[in-house]
């Protein structure tokens, strides 16, 4: 088993879409809050994001189950392809994985119609409204959560897998660099200031 996850708001956010093209689904016609309500409670296709993800992490031992991020491939997909390759007990050319992840990428797939849905014969998905495959990006989830949405999912993962050792990326890494240049320069500020207190200036914290 190949085990793919990726971080529970932009899945919420990828699903709700989902749900509103697929016609065995529907489609859905709620709105976003509404099915975020759904997502939560774990009451939609599949069950509890957090349930079924953790009953995977927990076999991750096994030499039968890969557990791999969608950030992870998103960042490195010729890694990811490694990866996979070794799990199934295969060699591969370096032109064959190059080949790989040229098809693999996102955009290459979202323009295959033998992966876009696009050609289904069968009205199975109803494209009228937006394409199968939409953005894939890492951090869609900050152009539809509210805050109070966000800190609700941010305390479910705390309670249901931040025990567990499974650390989610929810931001692109570029935004990642930058959260981690202000803590820095913040900590290099605040620093400076109480020394400067040390010296008999007034400091003011941050």
């Amino acid at each position: 088993i190949i085990y793919v996850i990726r971080n529970p708001k932009d899945n919420a956010v990828s699903y709700y879409y989902h749900h509103k093209i697929a016609c065995f689904l529907g489609p859905y016609t709620g709105n976003f809050q509404e099915f975020m309500t759904l997502y939560m409670r774990g009451q939609l296709l599949y069950g509890s994001w957090f349930d079924h993800v953790k009953s995977f992490w927990d076999q991750r031992d096994s030499d039968q189950i890969l557990f791999i991020k969608y950030e992870d491939m998103k960042r490195d997909l010729r890694g990811a392809v490694r990866k996979i390759m070794h799990f199934m007990d295969r060699e591969l050319s370096d032109d064959a994985i190059d080949q790989i992840v040229h098809h693999c990428s996102f955009a290459q797939m979202k323009d295959n119609p033998a992966v876009n849905r696009s050609k289904i014969p069968i009205p199975v998905f109803d494209l009228k409204e937006h394409r199968f495959m939409r953005k894939g990006i890492i951090g869609d989830w900050q152009n539809h959560f509210n805050q109070k949405q966000s800190d609700a999912m941010d305390e479910m993962y705390r309670e249901k897998l931040a025990s567990t050792g499974l650390e989610l990326q929810w931001l692109p890494d570029e935004l990642l660099k930058n959260e981690s240049s202000e803590i820095d320069s913040n900590e290099n500020y605040i620093k400076e200031v109480d020394n400067e207190g040390d010296n008999g200036v007034e400091a003011t914290r941050l």
